[in-house]
């Protein structure tokens, strides 16, 4: 399956103690192997519902943080999940019962692109990646340039501080091996040039190596800078 990073919620305001709490009785220490602000619990399994019904109910999602267009509330919403009625399988006989069973359908498709919905991902092939997906196994391919340690990091769990430390190290992992191989102007360019697309995907290339660890600091920056962790799914 190889390794995705997806954003982490965060607790509301006031919430940070019972957020972080909760964490600790849901989570298991051998899901984050590495330093965490709170106590890992056992908690059992009469009571695992309850508490992640709560520990839902006092985060921001992070659909809340980037805040997209939603199916009942926002006509440009409502117009995307109609145009998707015609091609759908299995519909309503009719576009308003179709629209209605998306009501507060959060519509990822129309942000606009930012650091935090990376072009390494494998959202574009639907089922359950979204758009804010890294697909950190491209990673693979740059094991040389990283190292151990920032390759190893890069499977586990990190809380917002934790996130913006491993951004700001794997950014000048990037700067040092763009910088060698003269390819600096990659590092905050979201797309390669028509010229660069030209030539082909070869991932052993300088090129490519130094855009997708710059793309994968610049999405840990991102989602640190709003407060969000990161859950690494493999």
């Amino acid at each position: 399956m190889g390794l995705d990073w997806n954003p982490l919620g965060k607790p509301k305001p006031g919430m940070e103690a019972e957020f972080y709490r909760l964490l600790g009785q849901l989570g298991t220490a051998e899901a984050w192997l590495q330093p965490v602000p709170f106590r890992f619990e056992a908690v059992d399994k009469s009571q695992r519902d309850a508490l992640r019904e709560r520990f839902f109910a006092i985060q921001i999602s992070p659909y809340e943080t980037l805040n997209p267009p939603r199916v009942g509330r926002d006509a440009e919403a409502d117009a995307w999940i109609r145009s998707k009625y015609e091609g759908a399988p299995n519909k309503p006989p009719t576009i308003d019962e179709w629209v209605r069973q998306f009501n507060g359908y959060w519509v990822m498709a129309l942000l606009p692109e930012s650091d935090g919905l990376p072009v390494y991902s494998n959202a574009p092939l639907g089922g359950n990646w979204e758009r804010w997906s890294f697909r950190a196994k491209f990673l693979d391919d740059c094991e040389d340039v990283l190292g151990e340690t920032l390759f190893s990091e890069a499977w586990l769990n990190h809380l917002p501080d934790q996130l913006a430390d491993y951004g700001e190290r794997l950014m000048s992992c990037a700067r040092a091996y763009a910088k060698i191989h003269d390819v600096s102007h990659i590092l905050t360019a979201r797309w390669f040039s028509e010229e660069e697309a030209a030539k082909g995907d070869d991932p052993t290339s300088p090129l490519h190596k130094a855009h997708i660890i710059a793309s994968a600091a610049r999405w840990a920056a991102f989602w640190s800078s709003h407060g969000h962790g990161m859950n690494a799914d493999y």
